[in-house]
């Protein structure tokens, strides 16, 4: 299987996309972060859970992904084509 610019941006906004819902989603319920975060000190520094910008954060994941996945087209021989490269990144 050859390894092409698209395929790897694709893989890589994809499973950048999973893996950032599922994490979200297990910190959410486990950290207990709408709890944390309507602490008042904390309030002033980041988002509710419930503010509208927090729940569309998924859907900016694609593209976040997908600037990842240009950097490790751009450093291909260094990432991908070494034994162990992903210890790398």
């Amino acid at each position: 299987m050859k390894l092409t610019l698209w395929r790897v941006i694709l893989k890589t906004a994809v499973a950048h996309t999973v893996t950032y819902f599922l994490m979200g989603l297990a910190a959410l319920a486990l950290l207990d972060y709408s709890a944390r975060y309507a602490d008042p000190a904390v309030a002033v520094l980041m988002r509710q859970t419930t503010d509208p910008l927090v729940a569309a954060g998924p859907l900016f994941q694609p593209i976040r992904g997908a600037l990842f996945g240009i950097v490790i087209c751009l450093l291909r021989d260094l990432v991908l084509q070494c034994r162990r490269g992903w210890l790398t990144l």
